[in-house]
């Protein structure tokens, strides 16, 4: 297929195939896409780059290419698609090659057999993504797939090239547009190639408003007023810079995650935090931190409550922890991990989420369950810089930005649920609540003091008795 792109985007500048005409930097892209190096190439970065034309205009290139073909345009809900992909897709759809739009089942059949497919994701009615088992084509275009699953991605992967043509049979394609985002698609595209380790069958290339000559001036104008008004969202929508891609409502800053690699350690008691996998998806997590650091993560998949119990045993003898500084997470599963614990006589603490905030002294705000307090908790101990994470895990950090935060007039922080992030993102968070369970160590302690002190009339009691 490499030998197509000069057919597909014409030596000289005009870049034009028949009726189809490509922008400098979606010419770029394509010679990508038809070089026969990659199949999982991502074209993200600023907003209005261009991108979404890019990815519509190779998707009829190769519907032109390979007779019979079949190609899926994916978006994360057929309102979406209704919205922005369908009026997208008629301004460039070359008249008498693309027959119309079956808005029922959402199809448009090609003059030479191809077919190309609008499908909705729709990850909140299928959260085991079962429609995606017979879909047959032969690649896909993942619009905005910073707003679909991970999981999605792996489906595309599984299903690119179930087409079986027969004239000749294209490449298992799938093809990206994003704009910047602390998701999965960081995770695979833009850190390696910011390192420079980005290898085939992956290829990323960054998207600029200044790469779409076809805006006008007047529209480059307005966005100079959002540099003073939001720096941020500038840096992240106009520069398509993927380091500024906190969103407004972000309990924790992504930079704040980053510079934890650098907080120095201060060394301290031992403290576990574990967070117990409830759905068949989820992992065991087990939190290592001693002092301000968090050393660790074990992430466990699969286990029986009685095999995670005895992994949380042996490391409470072999760290050596004391048992009460073990945090777990009692809920659902989790208790049944604690009942097993405690009959071994391990007097471990039992987290409750959703039980009441403890009391504590200076706080300037409210909560409306101990979740909220225990996540505001962790979110002060990154901002302030006195969290060391002394080792790099990209899903740790994903984890840890992915809540969001509302504080209502009378100054009472909420934090989403674990089930509404899941619901959102399509997974959950358990490494960052296994870390969020250690850190908060703190406040479990307070309250058992306080408890303490209740029933010495209010003396400090001596632990020797």
């Amino acid at each position: 297929m490499s030998d197509a792109i000069d057919t597909i985007v014409g030596a000289d500048r005009g870049r034009q195939v028949d009726e189809i005409v490509f922008t400098e930097k979606q010419a770029e892209f394509a010679q990508a896409v038809f070089s026969g190096r990659y199949t999982r190439l991502l074209y993200g970065g600023a907003i209005r780059g261009g991108k979404t034309y890019c990815m519509l205009l190779l998707v009829l290139v190769l519907a032109k290419m390979f007779r019979g073909s079949r190609w899926a345009v994916v978006r994360k809900d057929l309102p979406t698609i209704k919205r922005n992909t369908i009026p997208s897709f008629e301004r460039v759809a070359p008249e008498g090659f693309c027959g119309p739009i079956n808005r029922t089942d959402w199809y448009v059949d090609c003059a030479n057999g191809s077919r190309i497919i609008f499908f909705a994701e729709t990850a909140d009615r299928d959260p085991e993504l079962n429609r995606w088992r017979g879909l047959e084509v032969n690649g896909f275009a993942l619009e905005e797939c910073n707003e679909i699953r991970e999981g999605s991605f792996v489906k595309a992967i599984e299903r690119a090239g179930s087409w079986i043509c027969q004239h000749k049979q294209p490449p298992p394609l799938i093809l990206a547009t994003c704009n910047p985002s602390l998701s999965w698609v960081k995770r695979r595209w833009y850190d390696p190639w910011r390192k420079g380790t980005l290898q085939p069958p992956y290829h990323y290339l960054p998207a600029r408003i200044d790469d779409n000559p076809h805006l006008p001036q007047s529209y480059r104008d307005s966005l100079a007023t959002l540099k003073e008004t939001d720096p941020a969202a500038y840096e992240r929508f106009v520069l398509g810079n993927w380091e500024s891609a906190d969103e407004p409502d972000q309990l924790i800053s992504y930079d704040w995650t980053l510079a934890a690699r650098d907080v120095e350690f201060v060394d301290g008691k031992a403290v576990l935090g574990v967070d117990v996998a409830r759905y068949g998806d989820d992992d065991s997590v087990l939190a290592h931190k001693k002092g301000n650091a968090i050393l660790k993560l074990e992430y466990h998949h699969g286990l029986s409550l009685e095999r995670t119990a005895a992994i949380v045993a042996r490391r409470i003898v072999d760290i050596p922890v004391d048992a009460r500084n073990v945090m777990i997470d009692a809920v659902g599963m989790g208790a049944g991990v604690v009942d097993i614990l405690r009959a071994q006589r391990y007097r471990v603490t039992e987290v409750i989420s959703g039980a009441k905030p403890i009391e504590t002294r200076g706080e300037t705000f409210k909560f409306n369950n101990l979740r909220s307090q225990m996540w505001w908790h962790t979110r002060e101990q990154f901002r302030q810089g006195l969290v060391c994470l002394d080792f790099d895990d990209p899903r740790l950090r994903e984890d840890l930005t992915a809540p969001r935060y509302t504080i209502s007039g009378d100054r009472v922080v909420k934090v989403e649920s674990k089930d509404d992030i899941k619901k959102r993102i399509g997974r959950s968070t358990d490494a960052a609540d296994a870390v969020v369970y250690a850190l908060s160590q703190g406040i479990h302690m307070a309250k058992v003091e306080r408890f303490r002190r209740l029933a010495h009339g209010g003396r400090v009691p001596d632990k020797n008795r």
